[in-house]
């Protein structure tokens, strides 16, 4: 058992010179404050790993007809660079926006406008959004048409 209040490199240190990979935090008043693998530690210290036997993270992905497919995973307030809106929201991710704005569970097909910006329900995997298609908001420099060029013949 190591004190909650140890620092990670330290603890980190502790677990290899005990050959172990997980350990029990203690805290003040001697009850359990958590447990710790040295999977946890290497994240807190350099960042998160790809690891062959976890599933990999789905990151948004621009599609050659325009929209862009989003993980339901990803948060809501990441989606703003996608979308160029942000959405007002009390969900947490992408696929329970879509729960909440649909008031049900999507179906794969489901399309629906939230706040200009259209979201087609790509997958639905056990009552899950996977993905959704949106078709992002035109941005300013987008929707100027460029003057006509005039010759002075």
């Amino acid at each position: 058992m190591a004190p909650a209040t140890i620092s990670a490199d330290r603890l980190l240190a502790q677990l290899k010179a005990e050959r172990r990979t997980m350990a029990i935090l203690g805290d003040e008043y001697g009850g359990t404050a958590g447990l710790v693998s040295i999977d946890n530690i290497l994240d807190d210290l350099i960042g998160d790993i790809g690891d062959e036997f976890r599933a990999n993270a789905s990151v948004p992905e621009p599609l050659p007809d325009g929209r862009v497919r989003l993980p339901g995973s990803l948060p809501v307030d990441d989606a703003a660079a996608w979308t160029r809106v942000h959405w007002n929201h009390e969900a947490t991710t992408v696929g329970g926006l879509v729960m909440e704005r649909l008031s049900r569970v999507p179906v794969p097909g489901d399309r629906l406008l939230i706040e200009g910006v259209q979201v087609e329900v790509e997958a639905v995997i056990r009552r899950v959004v996977h993905s959704v298609l949106v078709t992002p908001m035109a941005s300013a420099e987008q929707d100027l048409i460029p003057p006509a060029e005039t010759s002075n013949d």
